[in-house]
């Protein structure tokens, strides 16, 4: 396995963080914390719009336009850095820069508007994917509108296929969605791959021959990662899937790319793809890289490892849902403690604590 050396030269050592989601800001904090100016390290984060993006919030968003606010963490307000480290700042666009792909708070909100509205209007709505999001999606849609019709397309033969939750945690799922009034479709496809979020009314067919009639359909599956950077550098570093090939150290293959790391959705390493696992991939890089940088080790001592027990925590609409501690092999718990830890506002005031900025009320 090719190892991270630290720098034996006079130069700067410069990191650079290309994207500021959790696993980018985390990294950036961590290490702002950690180096000290005598390391002669600098920090640069690059992000392409001009605001940290609470993505967890989405579902939340999708159908209460109070909480939108909630969800851009405007750049003017983040603190990632401590005075003794050279950290340059949330490298953005603001709006007068921003270019056709680059999006700004400007633009954001109205398209969360564009969607909400048409949610409300629509009778039959159609989630395709029952992962996490989608069975939040799905909740707080009937809760917020329960007459409406919604349904889960999931491909797999259970919600949130592939997270090893243990069968107390389905069974609440379950019960929970179907208390609700939410139907779901396991082991069933589409015939025809959605690109996108469909805002028009059509019939949907799935590859079982079922047809669901839908004024709408929300994609919340089937994404491919954000891999164009590394692939168009050597496509061989990208599964078929899409995904940026990584060892156990979340460190490209090769030795050519030794000092090349991916974390998050983008990589294909066996971590369950959540954002506090994320951070945690964040926080863990960080350490490691300071360690080398201060020469207390040589190369990384140890490899990423996910919590040994798989956690989750699900809102099922605003007032409880269902989650699985790591605790004990898997602690199940429901509406109340999901209400406390998370259903209330999806971590937000947490995010833009931990960011150094207050969330509005």
């Amino acid at each position: 396995m090719p190892q991270v050396h630290a720098n034996t030269s006079n130069t700067m050592t410069r990191i650079v963080i290309i994207g500021g989601g959790t696993a980018g800001i985390t990294t950036a904090q961590v290490l702002a914390k950690k180096l000290k100016s005598s390391d002669n390290t600098e920090v640069v984060l690059i992000e392409k719009n001009a605001y940290f993006y609470h993505a967890v919030g989405a579902p939340r968003a999708f159908v209460d336009a109070s909480y939108t606010k909630k969800m851009f963490v405007p750049a003017a307000l983040l603190r990632l850095c401590t005075l003794n480290t050279s950290c340059s700042p949330w490298a953005a666009r603001t709006p007068r820069q921003s270019s056709k792909t680059a999006s700004t708070t400007l633009d954001q909100p109205p398209r969360l508007n564009y969607k909400r509205s048409h949610i409300e209007n629509a009778e039959n709505i159609v989630v395709v994917g029952g992962g996490a999001v989608g069975c939040e999606l799905a909740a707080e849609i009937k809760f917020k509108y329960p007459r409406k019709s919604v349904t889960i397309i999931e491909a797999h033969n259970k919600l949130i296929a592939g997270s090893n939750l243990n069968d107390k945690f389905y069974k609440r799922l379950t019960a929970s969605l179907d208390k609700l009034g939410v139907t779901v479709m396991l082991g069933e496809r589409l015939a025809e791959r959605l690109n996108g979020n469909g805002l028009e009314k059509r019939t949907l067919r799935t590859d079982k021959g079922t047809e669901v009639e839908s004024d709408i359909q929300l994609l919340c599956g089937g994404f491919s990662p954000a891999a164009a950077l590394v692939r168009d550098f050597d496509p061989s570093l990208v599964t078929n899937r899409g995904a940026v090939k990584v060892n156990e150290n979340l460190q490209l293959e090769g030795e050519k790319c030794r000092h090349i790391f991916a974390l998050g959705d983008v990589s294909n390493h066996p971590a369950p793809k959540l954002a506090f696992i994320a951070g945690e991939q964040g926080r863990f890089l960080a350490t490691e890289l300071v360690a080398v940088i201060q020469k207390k080790q040589m190369g990384f001592n140890k490899p990423f490892k996910a919590p040994g027990t798989a956690a989750m925590l699900l809102p099922l609409g605003p007032s409880g849902g269902v989650s699985q501690l790591p605790l004990l092999g898997g602690i199940v718990v429901g509406n109340r403690l999901t209400r406390m830890i998370k259903a209330r506002d999806f971590f937000a005031g947490m995010v833009w604590s931990s960011l150094g900025a207050t969330a509005p009320k």
